[in-house]
């Protein structure tokens, strides 16, 4: 992805915490009581919270559109695979169907060099979709030999897309990824409003006494 999401969503936290510290500095001020002080730090929570959450919507858009590019990249039959799309298609469910009958990397390597030597391009990718979700389910931190072999050896053009799409495949099942993620467009309520349930924070921002008051 080419938007820095956690530098955006830090940024933005940054700006909350300014904001929060200024109105503080108002009230120890006595500029304004403490009821407008609430008032005025819920409402800076309520608009960070709602910014982070269109921020983290976006990167999850964002990578699950991405994720599916690079799946059709290399998964997904193409013109190349032939010219009529009806047998096009055909011919890749058959293909899908025989590859789904392996399971050893070492039968999917070989099915796959006698694709390779047959110019079979449909189903060279749907034993390497084969072996690349075998590899996921199963992950231990290495990729099999026949995919790093495939990449390299077939397209290697495409390697550093093909470690994109595991990264990401990787994270998107990591809990402690995926929590690390949502940590960052969390932010919390400043002590002053500990008193306070969230529900109770959106209330006190929209205090009418106050509806004009910046």
């Amino acid at each position: 992805m080419t938007t820095n999401y956690a530098d955006r969503a830090e940024q933005i936290r940054a700006a909350h915490d300014r904001t929060i510290e200024k109105i503080r500095g108002r009230f120890d001020r006595h500029e304004i009581t403490a009821e407008l002080r609430d008032t005025l730090m819920s409402r800076n929570v309520v608009d960070t919270r709602e910014r982070l959450t269109q921020l983290r919507d976006t990167e999850k858009t964002e990578r699950a559109t991405r994720r599916q590019a690079l799946e059709r990249r290399f998964f997904a039959p193409t013109g190349k695979d032939g010219n009529d799309p009806a047998t096009r298609a055909a011919a890749f469910r058959d293909a899908r169907e025989r590859a789904a009958k392996l399971s050893d990397e070492h039968a999917i390597a070989d099915e796959l060099r006698s694709a390779i030597r047959a110019d079979d391009s449909l189903l060279q990718k749907a034993l390497f979709e084969r072996a690349h979700d075998i590899a996921m389910t199963t992950d231990t931190g290495n990729l099999p030999g026949v995919l790093v072999a495939y990449v390299n050896q077939v397209r290697p053009e495409l390697a550093d897309d093909y470690k994109e799409l595991v990264d990401h495949v990787r994270e998107d099942k990591s809990l402690s990824g995926r929590f690390a993620r949502e940590a960052a467009y969390l932010v919390s309520a400043p002590t002053e409003l500990g008193k306070y349930q969230d529900h109770r924070i959106a209330q006190v921002a929209d205090d009418p006494r106050f509806s004009d008051v910046a």
